[in-house]
C-alpha cells in the first residue's frame, strides 16, 4: 500500500498531537498531585489555575512583557515574594 507525502504528514501530525496532548495531561497530574501534597487547597488550585490560562491567553494575544498586565504581574510577584521564601527557577528549556 503506498501513501502519499501529505497522508505521511498528516499521520504523522496526528500521532504527534496524541503525544503532545498525554504528555500535557501527565503534567498536570503530576502538578496536582505536587500541589495536594503541598497544603494547597482546591479553591486556591482553582485560583491558580485560572490565573495561569488567563495569563497564556493574553500572552497569545499580545505582549505581556509591557504594559498594565506587566505591571499587574510584576506586583503580584512582589507581594508573594514577600510572603514566601524565594524559590529557585527551574531551568529554562
Amino acid at each position: 500500500m503506498k501513501i502519499t507525502k501529505q497522508q505521511l504528514k498528516h499521520i504523522i501530525k496526528e500521532e504527534f498531537e496524541k503525544v503532545a496532548s498525554t504528555s500535557v495531561r501527565q503534567s498536570a497530574r503530576q502538578d496536582a498531585t505536587a500541589q495536594v501534597a503541598g497544603g494547597v487547597t482546591d479553591s486556591e488550585r482553582g485560583i491558580i489555575q485560572t490565573l495561569l490560562k488567563q495569563l497564556t491567553a493574553a500572552a497569545q494575544s499580545g505582549n505581556i512583557t509591557s504594559g498594565n498586565v506587566f505591571r499587574l504581574a510584576d506586583l503580584l510577584s512582589k507581594e508573594l515574594a514577600k510572603t514566601v521564601p524565594q524559590q529557585p527557577e527551574p531551568p529554562q528549556k
